[in-house]
């Protein structure tokens, strides 16, 4: 079984529009990174609240890391819908 990451991304503590991304990499460093580089805004708070399990992943329909050959990418997370931030 391989765990994916929880990861938030918000403007600061306690931002009541921060958003969740579900990142299918089990590495909460490299799970940061990504959604550093294609969802983050400069300034940003990133931070890893967590593990999530594969049956989640499955359930999105992501990927996990290790059965990816390809470097983990935009696919390989889940970028939620909102309507009050814009998505970067």
């Amino acid at each position: 079984m391989h765990n994916g990451r929880l990861i938030r991304v918000s403007k600061f503590r306690n931002d009541p529009e921060a958003v969740v991304y579900v990142v299918a990499h089990y590495d909460s460093a490299k799970a940061i990174a990504l959604i550093r580089e294609q969802a983050s805004a400069p300034g940003d708070e990133v931070e890893d609240l967590g593990r999530v399990t594969d049956n989640l992943l499955t359930v999105l329909k992501l990927g996990t890391a290790n059965s990816c050959a390809r470097k983990p990418g935009v696919s390989d997370f889940k970028r939620p819908q909102t309507s009050g931030r814009p998505a970067h």
